[in-house]
């Protein structure tokens, strides 16, 4: 059964599996969180086995990650989902960290100016 502790986030990295049996593959990481992931392969393995994944790295083309230890809760027409067998693993947590420090940058305040803000707060303080 699948749980998901963590809200999936959309990326879009190369990645090569290789499962407990030795079947190696390449395929897409579409999106991940701390629990789990969906990706994109070609030869999907069936659900319930066990499979060891490595990704691209962005800092350093051509190297892949340390193995992340993960099984297979689904196969589908298109790749598989799967669970972590750690709660978030490192390269996964970077990622992460990385794609949600990129989204708040990209946000534009929107609402109330801040002097209106100020304004309004200021009237409910004690003077003094």
């Amino acid at each position: 059964m699948e749980h998901r502790w963590g809200a999936r986030r959309s990326v879009n990295r190369v990645v090569w599996t290789e499962s407990s049996a030795g079947k190696r593959n390449c395929g897409r990481l579409c999106n991940v969180s701390v629990s789990g992931a969906y990706i994109e392969i070609a030869e999907a393995p069936a659900a319930g086995v066990r499979i060891r994944v490595r990704v691209a790295r962005r800092d350093a083309p051509g190297r892949k990650s340390r193995p992340i230890s993960a099984h297979v809760v689904r196969a589908d027409s298109r790749g598989i989902g799967i669970e972590w067998h750690d709660f978030a693993p490192p390269v996964i947590r970077q990622m992460l960290d990385r794609k949600l420090k990129r989204i708040a940058s990209a946000r534009v305040p929107v609402g109330i100016p801040l002097a209106a803000t100020r304004e309004r707060h200021s009237e409910r303080l004690p003077s003094g």
